[in-house]
This record gives C-alpha cells, sequence and structure tokens, in this order.
C-alpha cells in the first residue's frame, strides 16, 4: 500500500514505546515486546540492535563482548542481518547455533553427558525386551546368550537380509533356527533392539577408554545441523538433544553461566512464542546468576504461537519478572483485515493503523465446496500475474502437496508404516519445510541429489556450489571443463533412472567425479540403488508389518523410485521457495511472517487424525475470550489468526464445512456478510 501517511502523534506514540525499549536496555531490565502481526516487530528488534551499537559499541569492544540475537529460523536470521548490515559485534543464529557455538568446546563435559544419554537408551531397549510384546518370542528363548551371540556374528548377514520378503529373509537367516523365524516381524524387533544395545554398549566401552579411529572419535560429539536425527553410537546428536545436552550442562556448571553472561550482555530472542520451554529456562538460569550484568530482550506475538513446544502464554510465568511493553499500531494491513484480526484473537492486545490515510481494504467469507472455482475467480477479479501473484493458504498438507506439484511424493511418505503413529507429526517440517536442513532423515538425501541436479543444469550456478574447494585446488582449466562435461552426463526421466546415472559417476575410477560427487551424498552407505532401496526400505517400513508385506513394500519403493523426476524438481522447488507461477501455495505454518497482497484462505474444517472439527469448534467460540479456550481451540485461534494477518489489502475466505445459524452469526460479526455461492461462471 503506497502513499500512506503517519500523523506526527502515531508517530510520537510509536516512538514512545521505543523509548520504553530503550529505557530496558539502558537499565538492564529484562523485557518483552508483545505486539500483533504487522506491527512491525523484527524492524524494533533491528532497531533495538541499532540502539545497543550507537551507545555501547566502545564499551562492548573494550570487554571483548558480543551482543546475541536468537532466531527461530535460519531465514529469520539471514534477514535480520540483511536489514543490520555489517557488524562484527552482532552475532545472529538459531538458537541451536547459539548454544552449539557456547558448549562444543565442553568435549569433555558433553562427552560425559552423551556417555549417561547412552545408558539410559540401554536401559529403555532393555526394558522393550522385557516388556512389549512382540519380544514374547525372546522371553520364552531358555539360552538368550546363544541366541545374542549368533545375531552378532551374524550382524552383517542380518542388515544384507533385512528388507528381503518374508521368504528369502528366511532363506538368508538359516543360520537361525526357524522356530525363531516364524514371526519375522517380531524377529527383527527383537535383534534390532538386541543390536542397538550391543552398539550403545560398545560406544559406552570406547568412550571410556578414549578410543579414535579413523570413523570415530569417541573422545567428542558433534552436532550435526544437516540431520533431524540422532547417531549417537556415531557421537552425533541433532537439534533436540543439543538443546537437552545444553540445558544439562548449563544448568549444572556455573563456569559456564558465567562465561556465556560475561561474553554476552545482551541477548535478544525473535518469535519468543515458539521458542521452546527448554530455551526459556536456559536463558532464565543465565539471566538469574548474571543478575543486571545480562539484559534478555523477547520479541514476539502470544497469539501466534503455532508450534506444540512453543512457550507462548506461559513465557512471563516461566521467566519471570519481565517488563511488558505492547505496540497496537499496524504496519501492514488494511482496517479491514486489522479488524477482523482483533475480533479472532479476543484478547486484551487491539491493534489499529498507524495511517491516517489507510485504505478499508477488502474481506469476504464464503461458503463452498468448489475450491477450484473459487480460486479461478478471484483470479480473474484480482487481475492475478507473475508480478501480481495471488497466494493461497491451506490447513491441509495433501493440498499443498497436490497443488503443488508433488502429491505423489508425500502419499508416499504418508501411507508409509514410519508415519503412522506418533511420527505423524513430523510430516509437515520433514516434507514442507522451507529450511532444508530441517528436512527429514529420507528427505534430506532426496533434496541433495536434486540440489545437485537442478545447480547443475542452472546457467547461473557457480562453480564452487558444484565442487568443492579442495577438489578445485587440483585442476587447471582443461581439467575442470571435462569435470563439468562428465558431470552433466548424470541424466534421468524418473528418480530411479537419475540416480543409476548418479551412482555410476559416483563409483566411477575418476576420481575427481568422485569427490565431487560426494558432498551431495548424505548417507554414506547409499551409493547404488539397491542400497538406496534397503535404506527406504529399512527406514520407512523395516519394523512396522508383518511378514506378508515384504512384497508389497518392496513394490511400493520401486514404484516411489521410478516416478517421474518432474515431481521431484516441483518439491524441491516448493522447498527452496523457487516458485515461478501466478499462484504460490502455502500451510498456515508456514506463512508466518509473511505478507500477501492477494490472499486466499481455505478453511477446511478436519486438520491431521485427532481434529475432525477443528475450525467447526473454534468458529462456535469465536466471540469468547481467549483465555478461556481449550488447548484445541487455543490452536486453531493463533492458526487463523495468523493465516488472516498474513493479508494486506485484498482477503477472501472458502469455508468448506457447514455452519449453523449461531456459528453464521458468530462469522457474520467478523467477516460481515456471509456469501453462500459456488463459484460458477
Amino acid at each position: 500500500m503506497k502513499g500512506l501517511e503517519i500523523s506526527p502523534e502515531n508517530k510520537q506514540v510509536e516512538d514512545a514505546i521505543f523509548t520504553e525499549i530503550a529505557s530496558c536496555i539502558d537499565d538492564s531490565r529484562n523485557f518483552v515486546f508483545d505486539a500483533g502481526a504487522g506491527s512491525g516487530k523484527t524492524y524494533s528488534l533491528v532497531q533495538s540492535l541499532k540502539y545497543i551499537l550507537s551507545k555501547y559499541a566502545s564499551k562492548l569492544k573494550i570487554h571483548n563482548q558480543l551482543i546475541r540475537c536468537i532466531t527461530y529460523t535460519n531465514i529469520a536470521a539471514k534477514e535480520i542481518k540483511e536489514r543490520l548490515g555489517n557488524t562484527e559485534l552482532v552475532k545472529v543464529s538459531t538458537i541451536h547455533d547459539f548454544l552449539w557455538d557456547e558448549i562444543e568446546i565442553y568435549q569433555d563435559e558433553l562427552v560425559s553427558i552423551h556417555k549417561e544419554y547412552l545408558a539410559n537408551q540401554i536401559i529403555k531397549y532393555e526394558k522393550e525386551l522385557e516388556t512389549e510384546k512382540w519380544a514374547d518370542f525372546y522371553r520364552e528363548i531358555c539360552d538368550k546368550s546363544v541366541f545374542k551371540e549368533l545375531l552378532y556374528e551374524n550382524e552383517e548377514l542380518y542388515y544384507k537380509n533385512k528388507n528381503k520378503n518374508a521368504a528369502d529373509f528366511r532363506s538368508g537367516m538359516s543360520c537361525f533356527d526357524s522356530t525363531y523365524l516364524k514371526n519375522i516381524n517380531n524377529f527383527k524387533q527383537v535383534a534390532d533392539n538386541i543390536l542397538r544395545i550391543r552398539k550403545y554398549n560398545l560406544a559406552i566401552e570406547n568412550i571410556t577408554k578414549k578410543i579414535k579411529n579413523a570413523k570415530i572419535d569417541y573422545t567428542k560429539v558433534t552436532y550435526n545441523s544437516q540431520i533431524s536425527y540422532d547417531r549417537l553410537a556415531s557421537m552425533q546428536f541433532s537439534h533436540d538433544t543439543l538443546i537437552k545436552y545444553s540445558r544439562q550442562l548449563i544448568y549444572k556448571y556455573e563456569t559456564l553461566q558465567k562465561i556465556i553472561s560475561d561474553k554476552y550482555p545482551y541477548i535478544l530472542v525473535d518469535e519468543y512464542q515458539d521458542t521452546s520451554s527448554e530455551v526459556v529456562e536456559i536463558l532464565k538460569v543465565l539471566s538469574e546468576y548474571a543478575s543486571t550484568n545480562l539484559l534478555i530482550g523477547y520479541y514476539g506475538d502470544r497469539k501466534q504461537k503455532i508450534y506444540d513446544n512453543g512457550v507462548g502464554d506461559d513465557l512471563i510465568a516461566q521467566h519471570g519478572n519481565l517488563i511488558v511493553i505492547k505496540k497496537e499500531y499496524n504496519r501492514r494491513s488494511a482496517k479491514k483485515i486489522i479488524d477482523a484480526g482483533n475480533l479472532i484473537r479476543n484478547d486484551n492486545l487491539k491493534q489499529k493503523t498507524i495511517y491516517n490515510n489507510c485504505p478499508n481494504g477488502q474481506i469476504n467469507f464464503y461458503i463452498g465446496q468448489n475450491i477450484d472455482n473459487f480460486i479461478n475467480f478471484f483470479r480473474r477479479e484480482w487481475s492475478i500475474t507473475q508480478k501480481n501473484p495471488l497466494d493461497c493458504l491451506f490447513l491441509k498438507n495433501e493440498a499443498i502437496a497436490d497443488r503443488a506439484g508433488f502429491k505423489e511424493i508425500y502419499d508416499f511418505f504418508k501411507n508409509s508404516p514410519y508415519y503412522s503413529g506418533i511420527n505423524y507429526t513430523y510430516l509437515r517440517e520433514h516434507i514442507l519445510s522451507k529450511e532444508a536442513e530441517k528436512l527429514g532423515k529420507i528427505q534430506s538425501f532426496l533434496y541433495y541429489l536434486i540440489d545437485f541436479k537442478n545447480k547443475l543444469n542452472n546457467p547461473d550456478t557457480l562453480i564452487p556450489e558444484l565442487i568443492n574447494k579442495n577438489v578445485l585446488k587440483e585442476l587447471n582449466m582443461d581439467e575442470l571443463k571435462s569435470l563439468i562435461s562428465n558431470l552433466r552426463k548424470i541424466q534421468g526421466d524418473t528418480f530411479k533412472t537419475y540416480s543409476s546415472s548418479f551412482f555410476r559417476m559416483l563409483l566411477s575410477e575418476n576420481n575427481s567425479v568422485k569427490r565431487a560427487l560426494i558432498p551431495f551424498i548424505k548417507e554414506e552407505k547409499i551409493n547404488s540403488n539397491e542400497s538406496l532401496c534397503a535404506y527406504l526400505l529399512d527406514e520407512l517400513f523395516g519394523n512396522y508389518t508383518d511378514d506378508d508385506k515384504s512384497s508389497e513394500n518392496i513394490s511400493k519403493v520401486e514404484n516411489f523410485l521410478n516416478l517421474d523426476i518432474l515431481y521431484f524438481n516441483n518439491w524441491y522447488n516448493y522447498v527452496s521457495d523457487k516458485c515461478s507461477e501466478d499462484i504460490k501455495y502455502h500451510t498456515y505454518h508456514g506463512t508466518k511472517g509473511d505478507e500477501f497482497d492477494n490472499e486466499l484462505i481455505i478453511m477446511e474444517n478436519d486438520f491431521g487424525r485427532n481434529n475432525k472439527d477443528f475450525f467447526s469448534n473454534l468458529i462456535t467460540n469465536l466471540s469468547n475470550s481467549s483465555e478461556n479456550d481449550t488447548p484445541k481451540i487455543k490452536e486453531a485461534r493463533n492458526l487463523f489468526y495468523v493465516a488472516v494477518t498474513r493479508a494486506k489489502y485484498n482477503l477472501a475466505i472458502l469455508y468448506t464445512g457447514v455452519l449453523n445459524d449461531e456459528q453464521k452469526h458468530q462469522i457474520s460479526d467478523i467477516f460481515g456478510e456471509i456469501d453462500e455461492v459456488s463459484f460458477q461462471y
């Protein structure tokens, strides 16, 4: 929205709000800046960083200190760095990078914690062997030590045969008595637990002996930001375990509390509402130790909490003694959208526009089933082009995958046994994350292969993006041209034919080619389509299905690998946010921080397996104070608020369910007249 004016009075009030923040900074009083959507929270955060630099840069340099800014995503960190400009006094990163920066050097203590964690995992797996129903046959074995030794001796054979169908598995594992192989699924569950226990015990033994070898250094542990799972026996851990280890270290060692708080007299936290409670606990411990020598400032909006582990409404209760600074001005949206947002969140923060000539905007609520006609109607109504795109928000992951052109990929993972239980909640992040490092284990491997393919075929790709510096140093210009020519021979119309071509190059005798491809392999054991197929079977189907489904599972994996490479390109473009179409599709969760000129919200009632009346229950309670919401209604209210407040001017909502009279009344109070049309034109 151009040509908008801010009155001197409004500007004065806005400046006074920042003066409150500056006062907290000057007096080293911890605070929370709580502001609604479109209020300029990121601007205020950057303004705070610049204020600290303007007043205290010299003092920071003298004491060799830094300002730390913690963000929720790498994308947010990049944006803040760009707005802030070059400075060596501010370190902007995700919470994971911050924690690892501070604890990495304490390897003796970390290894001790890791060793204890391994021991606890052993207890867990041993308990499963005693209590799980699938271990019945193991508990009936008279001489368990003989069974274990036989399994240890044939461990390599077991993994070689693990993903074969039942008949072939029994044939391949004929070293075991047939009575053990009556139920292959039970055998695999038991075998995996026994081998894990052995592997973890061996790791503990090697840690105790401080063993170092070519593959693993047992005197240190490593945080791997590229994976979303732990490799405990290999001395590697991922995001959640990093926070767990950090919390233990910082709680336990006062010296570490002193070092961190002395190093960073200012710690500012972006999107506090989605910061985990464990992280808030860490910051509270640092704050209590340092007292007035450390300032912690939280920036966010409690009603924009959309992730389960975020601290949200509980920040003040958990941290305590925070000065609350609120901002009611909105700099993003037209009046109608601001008013609707206020009624949706329905708490004590009521936004108003900062502009004295803010337009009313357009917001309409419809009931109907024909989503395609709805989208096409507004595509024409709002004159949508690539330069004036239409952003469509869907609640369900499946809808995004379908419309973005990779439904077959999504369905393969969704229908695998791995995602059938508690892991179902990981589907969104594992497949639809806009940050590649947060993709799931398997998805990450697939992503980097497609990333290589697309970079290789993009004329704008720089050579160092394809070939690491060590390889480049060894090559003259002619050799480099030959290497690029060889790499471009990797082709394929399906993922399987492409990966076959890739693996042939990887296993070629050309050392330069092999070394150039290795960075794009995220799983060392995968070097052929056979090993890739086994990997997928092991991770997604390994211990989750009955014997008679082995052949069916192999067929599913084969069909997946034989999908057209186009589906993988579409998925890659979605994750990389490289869509060039005039219509862009988003999940509600994936839009936080975004703003759209032309926005459509598809409001489907069902969300996941346990939310069959997700929005229906919210609509029934829309006018109630949000302070009285149940957890489910709070989740729906926050998501809906985030979705609606992305809009700048044009917003239309299509509800695909059925509303009773009371619900229609609730909706009309917020959005005005409800239009029940099918958009036939």
